[in-house]
Parts: structure tokens; sequence; C-alpha cells
């Protein structure tokens, strides 16, 4: 509120905003800037990221490489707050935003591929089970990555291809060589390790890592900020999970039931998936 009034934003958006067809039209720009604004300003209202989604596909020929850049991250980072925030439906919207881009030549022009970027968009993919396209996209854009971490994100992102192709043990292979530059690269490590030995059976192991992960995520606290607690969510769940069998009906409940409340915690799909596989 403050900031509109101060800066006396609040005219010009109110202008924006009776205006807003035309300048749909005849300035597509300013209409993705406001829209950009507006999802800033008002990130509740999902309406504003629907609008500047249509409004990008359909002029995506028409924007230069800075607006596509700007516009990709705008919508994009919008998703990922949201589906962190266990918003499942925009899984769907950032694969659209994904393969959009590709068509464009995006990936292609970005030589300089930031790890984060390229392992968000293999993991999007595979969320929603279409295989061909992130090996197509893998394959195509791996060269395009950041080099002070390209061999880490190569490794992570085999490894997640891998796990995705329930292939656990290669999968364990491949996170064996990433290296830990960046916390990202640790956390997105130890999920996926935790997950292959529990697929594997392989317990004592499994719990050999959630430890190892609790002391690191204790010594990184402050600047894993919301990500701490979603983590050590998992890792809680993910022994309670070890400790019920099939018989244990009520508490499998229990556990699903938390799931459901605390919709931020990672690997969330992963975990309901293995209580309904021991109902």
């Amino acid at each position: 509120g403050i900031y509109k009034s101060y800066w006396g934003v609040e005219n010009i958006l109110n202008y924006i905003e009776k205006n807003i067809e035309k300048i749909e039209e005849n300035h597509p720009i300013i209409f993705s800037e406001y829209k950009i604004l507006m999802m800033i300003l008002e990130p509740a209202k999902d309406i504003h990221f629907h609008d500047l989604e249509k409004h990008v596909f359909n002029n995506i020929n028409k924007l230069n490489e800075e607006e596509l850049e700007q516009v990709y991250y705008s919508l994009s980072n919008y998703c990922v707050n949201k589906i962190a925030l266990g918003e499942d439906k925009f899984v769907n919207e950032l694969y659209k935003i994904h393969s959009n881009f590709e068509k464009t030549g995006f990936y292609t022009k970005n030589k300089n591929l930031m790890y984060t970027d390229f392992i968000g968009v293999i993991i999007c993919g595979l969320n929603m089970k279409h295989l061909k396209w992130v090996q197509h996209f893998f394959e195509t854009y791996k060269s395009n990555i950041t080099s002070d971490v390209k061999r880490d994100t190569i490794n992570l992102s085999l490894a997640l291809i891998a796990f995705y192709e329930k292939k656990y043990k290669e999968c364990i292979g491949y996170l064996g060589k990433v290296g830990y530059k960046y916390t990202y690269f640790y956390l997105k490590s130890k999920e996926t390790l935790i997950k292959a030995y529990y697929e594997l059976d392989e317990i004592e192991s499994m719990e050999a890592v959630v430890d190892a992960a609790k002391h690191y995520l204790k010594r990184h606290k402050d600047i894993l900020s919301i990500h701490y607690d979603r983590f050590i969510l998992f890792l809680n769940y993910v022994i309670n999970l070890t400790k019920l069998d099939k018989k244990q009906k009520p508490e499998l409940k229990i556990l699903m039931k938390k799931l459901d409340e605390n919709r931020t915690t990672i690997a969330r799909e992963w975990l309901i998936e293995k209580i309904i596989e021991m109902k």
C-alpha cells in the first residue's frame, strides 16, 4: 500500500487497468511489465500469472532475448514458489513454460545456463512423466550449463533420470560423483540418495544418510531459512515410514494426515506414494 501511494504508482496502475485491452494490443512490453509487477504486489491472485502466461505465449516470437528472459524468470519463479507451497497444479504450468520457451530457442541462446534452472527443468519434466522430452532437453543443452558446476549438474541430472527409471543402483553411482559446491547440490543429492536406499530396502544405509543430513541442516540452519523445516519434515517422515508396516493402518493414516497438513514437505508426492504402496 505504502509503495503504491508513495511513488504515485496507484494512478499509473489505475490508468493501465482502465485501458488494459488497448495496452496489451499496442504496448505488449508495458503489459508484461504491468503483470510482472502485479504478480509481486498481489501474489495470491493467480489471474496476473495466467494473463502474463497467455500474453507471452501469444507474443513469444515478438519478444527479444532480454524481454524473454525477464518474463521467463517471472513466470517460472512464480510457479516454483507456488509448488513449494504445495499448489501442485503449478507443476503443469511450469512444464508448459519450459516446453514453450524451449521451442523458441531460449535455451539454445543461453550459453550460461544456471545449474538451478537446468536441474529445475529436468525435475519438472520428470514430475510430468515426460521422460523422452527430459532426455532430449538433457542431451541438447548440457553443454550450455555454466562451467563452474557443469560436471555436478550433469551427474545430478543423470541420477534423477536413473531414479525415475527405477535404476536405483545406477542413480547412487551418479550421486557419488556430485560435489557440494553449493547447498543445493548437497540437499538434492541426499534427498535422492535417501529415496534410492529406501527403494532398495537398504534401511541402515538410508538411516546413516538421514543422520548426516540432520547434522548438515543444523549447521546451515541460518542460510536455509524456510527450506530447513521442509527438509527436516522429509527426514522425520521417511524414518517414520521405515518403522511402520502394513498392519499399522491407524499410524499410516496419521502419517498421511500429517503430509496433507504439511504441504511444503520435500518429496511429499513420493512419501504419499510410499504410504499408498503399504496400504
